[in-house]
Formats: C-alpha cells, structure tokens, sequence
C-alpha cells in the first residue's frame, strides 16, 4: 500500500500549487465551453422568421 503521511497528503490540500492550477483550468475552460456551446446552438439554427423566433433565440442566449 502507499505510503499517504508524507507531507503532499497530509497538508492542506487547497493550499497546494497543482491543486490551485486545476481550479483555475477548470473555470477558465467551463466559462470557455459554456460560451462556445451556446453560439454555436444559436448560430446553427438561422436568421429568425418571426419576432417569436427571435426572442426564443434571445432567452436560448440567456439561460443557456
């Protein structure tokens, strides 16, 4: 079995460097994926024919 008290398990583990790293990524690419996935939604679906179409496509925007 591994060895888990050397100082990198047994520390504060939001205090260490990878762990601060990996958080700064993850909501770096969750905004970046969220943003992209919408426009792309929005844009894969055309010019609006109506003023209905066009706010559904405005709340799409918003709530996604």
């Amino acid at each position: 079995m591994p060895e888990t008290d050397t100082p990198y398990f047994t520390g504060q583990w939001w205090k260490r460097a990878d762990v601060k790293r990996h958080a700064v990524l993850w909501v770096i690419l969750t905004a970046f994926i969220g943003y992209v996935g919408t426009e792309v939604q929005v844009r894969a679906m055309g010019a609006p024919a109506s003023e209905v179409m066009e706010n559904v496509i405005h709340l799409m925007r918003i709530f996604t």
